[in-house]
């Protein structure tokens, strides 16, 4: 397994991680932990977008 794929591996667990307690939070805290988990998420999609495509070229090279 290669460095990449190990980072892809941890982000999609942190993903999970953080989608969970998007999940559980408590009322009071809810639109200011809602707003930060859902720019973690976002931060997170985005690279687990770009190592998968960049894994994918070197794949296809």
């Amino acid at each position: 397994m290669n460095d990449t794929t190990q980072v892809i591996e941890d982000l999609q667990q942190e993903l999970q991680a953080k989608s969970l307690m998007l999940t559980g939070l408590a009322i009071e805290d809810y639109e200011w932990e809602r707003s930060k988990l859902l720019k973690e998420l976002i931060s997170l999609k985005e690279r687990l977008w770009d190592l998968s495509e960049q894994e994918g070229k070197e794949g296809s090279a």
